[in-house]
């Protein structure tokens, strides 16, 4: 928790950073973004996808940006969308926050919208499909989470007019996994395999990225033990490799979970070659910001 407080202390040091980011200029990423048109949004007394007043800003809850099918039930993927009050000025900035979690927990809830609206700027707030230790479904594994962000990415550009949002000034920040999935998504527009087909006939592309903690790859970092985390009982894993105690135990046991297998596997080495926001970097990738720190585990 203390650490999460620290974290969010420190995102108010990188609002100027963003800001310059996110102006006019820094939109060389996506020459003409698109268009739009859109539903509503709610917090806890309103109805979900209706917007209300909250704290002097319009919170706008529980969108349904896509959703997925598992197990043949159909599940919506949804979002929160936070505007400050409405000054008749220009058409606003969007930062899109992706939580962490280790693409396993975590939801929308941990944005730290409040302290990013009061800097002016439109917050989205993203929930995606998490992994299931010791299940690893293949609708809930890599690519899954990338496909869904760049589908909220495309759905608030589609309707960022009915929002009052700039679509061609959207910033992404994320922590941890979520820093993971900002920068992929920062490096890999026009990559069609991790485009997926949600909300097609606009560009998922953003204007800036801050990956705050993100691991990047997995080939490069160390890994604690080979057993498949998604065949082996969690309660096995920690008595015998040390759980917690264990530096790297959860890096290693997030990453097996997020790729669907044992880091060995070749086949879950191939997918750890295609989620790493490396493999894609080109010179038209948008402006970075990356915190991190010797210390981080």
């Amino acid at each position: 928790m203390s650490r999460r407080i620290r974290i969010y202390s420190l995102i108010g040091l990188t609002l100027a950073l963003i800001l310059c980011l996110l102006a006019p200029a820094a939109s060389a990423r996506d020459g003409g973004a698109l268009e739009t048109s859109a539903p509503g949004s709610e917090p806890e007394q309103t109805p979900p996808g209706e917007c209300a007043e909250e704290d002097g800003i319009t919170a706008c809850r529980d969108l349904i940006y896509s959703s997925y099918t598992l197990d043949g039930e159909v599940y919506p993927l949804l979002l929160d969308l936070y505007l400050p009050g409405d000054d008749g000025s220009d058409l606003l900035p969007l930062l899109i926050y992706i939580h962490g979690g280790g693409w396993i927990e975590g939801s929308k809830e941990m944005c730290p919208a409040q302290a990013l609206v009061s800097a002016g700027y439109a917050v989205a707030c993203v929930d995606y499909r998490l992994s299931i230790p010791t299940l690893c479904p293949t609708g809930l594994i890599f690519p899954a989470q990338i496909h869904d962000v760049k589908a909220a990415v495309r759905w608030l550009r589609l309707h960022a007019h009915e929002y009052g949002l700039d679509p061609k000034r959207f910033g992404v920040l994320g922590d941890s996994s979520g820093g993971h999935l900002a920068a992929l998504l920062g490096t890999s527009h026009g990559v069609a395999e991790l485009a997926g087909d949600a909300n097609p006939g606009t560009s998922d592309a953003v204007q800036a990225v801050v990956d705050w903690y993100g691991p990047v790859d997995i080939r490069q970092g160390p890994v604690v033990f080979n057993d498949d985390p998604c065949t082996t009982p969690l309660d096995y894993l920690m008595e015998t490799y040390g759980g917690e105690e264990t530096r790297y135990f959860y890096w290693t046991f997030a990453w097996g979970t997020f790729l669907g297998g044992s880091l060995t596997d070749p086949a879950v080495l191939e997918r750890a070659r295609a989620a790493t926001p490396l493999s894609y970097v080109d010179p038209s990738d948008p402006p970075f910001l990356i915190m991190h720190g010797e210390n981080d585990e």
